[in-house]
C-alpha cells in the first residue's frame, strides 16, 4: 500500500478516535454502572474503554482501506447551497452533493479550521471547484450511495483556492 494512503488512514482513523474518546469513556462509564460492574476501578473501566476504542478503530481503518482502494479523483463544479459541520452541499447541473470537508485548510499562507473557511473563505452562492476523492457503491436493490472527500476547494466567485491540510498529497 502506498505511503500516501497509510497516512489517510492513520490521519482519517485519528480523527475518530480523538473523536469518539469522550463518548465512549462516558458510555463505558454509563454501561459498567448499569450491568453491574459499578465496582470496577477506574483504572479497569479506562482499560475497558480503550479495548473498544481500539476495536472502534480497527474497524473503522478497514473501512477507510476499503473507501481508498476504491477511490476515484473527481472534479466537483457547482454552487454552494449549505454548510454544515464538515458537510457542503453543492449544487451541481445534476443535483446536490453531499462533499465531506477536513476540518483544517490552507488559504493564503494562513491555516484555518472549518468555522473560519465557512466564515471568510467560502460562502453560499459562490461558484466552486472542488477536486475530490469519490467512492460509489450500488448494492443489490439497486440503490447506490457516493461518498466524496475534498482535498482542494477554488472558489471561483471570492478568488480564494483552499487546500486542505492533510499529512500527504493527492493526485489524481
Amino acid at each position: 500500500m502506498e505511503t500516501k494512503y497509510k497516512a489517510l488512514i492513520g490521519v482519517i482513523v485519528v480523527v475518530v478516535v480523538a473523536s469518539m474518546v469522550g463518548s465512549v469513556l462516558t458510555t463505558e462509564a454509563y454501561s459498567a454502572q448499569s450491568s453491574g460492574q459499578g465496582n470496577l476501578t477506574p483504572r479497569e473501566r479506562l482499560a475497558q474503554a480503550l479495548a473498544l476504542l481500539q476495536q472502534k478503530a480497527q474497524e473503522r481503518n478497514a473501512i477507510v482501506k476499503w473507501f481508498l482502494n476504491g477511490a476515484e479523483a473527481v472534479t466537483v463544479q457547482g454552487t454552494v447551497v449549505a454548510d454544515y459541520n464538515n458537510i457542503l452541499i453543492v449544487g451541481t447541473g445534476t443535483g446536490r452533493l453531499n462533499v465531506l470537508l477536513p476540518p483544517v485548510w490552507n488559504i493564503n499562507s494562513q491555516v484555518a479550521n472549518l468555522t473560519t473557511v465557512y466564515a471568510n473563505y467560502v460562502s453560499t452562492g459562490d461558484t466552486v471547484t472542488i477536486k475530490a476523492l469519490q467512492r460509489a457503491v450500488t448494492n443489490e436493490k439497486n440503490v447506490t450511495v457516493t461518498v466524496i472527500v475534498a482535498y482542494e476547494i477554488t472558489d471561483t466567485t471570492s478568488g480564494n483556492h483552499l487546500y486542505a491540510v492533510l499529512p500527504f498529497n493527492i493526485k489524481g
